[in-house]
């Protein structure tokens, strides 16, 4: 039996490496992928397991997209930022709705664009009211004056180029916080933004003259919050599912980071009551982002989560959790009077629920890491 020439052996055995080779890279380039896609999968909650306990006593009120709230006249009422973003309900108007607790939200001030972030803060005068609007180019916010059951509109503050505001918090009656969510305004980015989770968001800081960046590279702010003496800061990072903290100098503008606290959760929208945290939080993002879509085809799991102990030691307690029963997609939770009041992103209809005894709280992680 004739053997092959010498080159053509040396020839077959570098075709054979170069085979080797490629199926070795293939293979890896496999492992790699599933491992990013597994950890991307658990980073954002796929794999946790969602619970159905939800608060008792819920009643729905007739208003979609319920996003965000803040309490006024001493807390004895609410205004809702709303905006029908599917088209749930043809006949709702984008706006600024009113709800005592007593009747159906009634609208007080219509906008041109969809309402999200919403602020106030009690002045000499009566109460100022800050509300971010997404109009077709560009996002505004829009500084209210609230009295006698209406607002008046004091002043309209462009930020020219950004479209992705989300959350806003009052300083004083001049000055505020803006969080901007996502760095593009080009719809395929910004979901290359939120799929690899990219640290592009911004603050933005009001001081009642100009607009200025107070932090950036922050993985996707949502809800802001400040301290009863105006100190700290607190930022919903929802893609980083975690709280962070910054110490806050009225006199400088200075933006320090402090600390910052995972929540095994997506949070959303933050609000105080007393001097405890609410928030509103979407435990599996992935959902989230097919009920983005779809609201009713795609529900999405919620929760209600509350901190106390902050700044530096917080204890985190879940006080409402659902698959996607009554409303999906809960964004914010404030209480008014007796009673826990929860908006939703897309949903038809928001909840009055009867709010939760401290006893009765079901504690999922007593102290949180530093």
């Amino acid at each position: 039996m004739l053997k092959p020439p010498k080159a053509t052996r040396s020839s077959i055995m570098k075709k054979s490496n170069r085979t080797g080779l490629k199926t070795i890279l293939v293979l890896v380039l496999i492992l790699a992928l599933v491992i990013i896609g597994g950890k991307t999968l658990f980073d954002v909650g796929e794999f946790d397991t969602i619970w159905d306990h939800p608060l008792d006593d819920c009643h729905e009120l007739a208003l979609t997209g319920a996003e965000d709230m803040t309490l006024v006249d001493n807390g004895s009422r609410v205004l809702i930022s709303a905006a029908d973003r599917q088209g749930l309900d043809k006949e709702q108007k984008n706006g600024i709705y009113l709800y005592d607790g007593s009747y159906s939200p009634k609208l007080v001030y219509p906008t041109e664009g969809q309402p999200q972030g919403i602020s106030s803060v009690p002045t000499e005068s009566g109460t100022r009211v800050f509300v971010i609007v997404h109009k077709a180019t560009q996002d505004v916010v829009l500084i209210l004056d609230w009295a006698s059951d209406s607002l008046t509109l004091v002043k309209e503050l462009p930020f020219d180029n950004v479209t992705t505001l989300n959350g806003i918090v009052a300083i004083d009656g001049e000055r505020f916080f803006a969080s901007q969510e996502l760095a593009s305004s080009f719809k395929p980015f910004q979901e290359v933004e939120k799929l690899l989770r990219l640290s592009l968001g911004k603050l933005w800081l009001y001081d009642g003259r100009a607009l200025r960046i107070a932090r950036d590279k922050i993985i996707y702010p949502n809800g802001l919050a400040l301290s009863a003496d105006k100190k700290i800061l607190y930022v919903a990072s929802m893609l980083n599912r975690s709280l962070i903290v910054f110490d806050y100098d009225p006199t400088t503008y200075s933006v320090q980071w402090r600390n910052q606290f995972p929540l095994q959760t997506a949070p959303d929208n933050l609000h105080w009551a007393g001097d405890r945290l609410l928030i509103g939080a979407h435990p599996k993002l992935l959902r989230l982002m097919a009920h983005s879509h779809d609201a009713i085809r795609f529900p999405a799991p919620s929760q209600v989560i509350v901190l106390d102990g902050l700044p530096d030691k917080p204890a985190i307690s879940e006080v409402h959790s659902s698959k996607g029963g009554m409303i999906s997609a809960i964004s914010s939770a404030v209480v008014l009077k007796d009673r826990l009041l929860l908006g939703s992103i897309y949903t038809k209809g928001m909840l009055t629920c009867a709010a939760l005894a401290e006893k009765e709280k079901a504690t999922i992680q007593s102290t949180l890491p530093n």
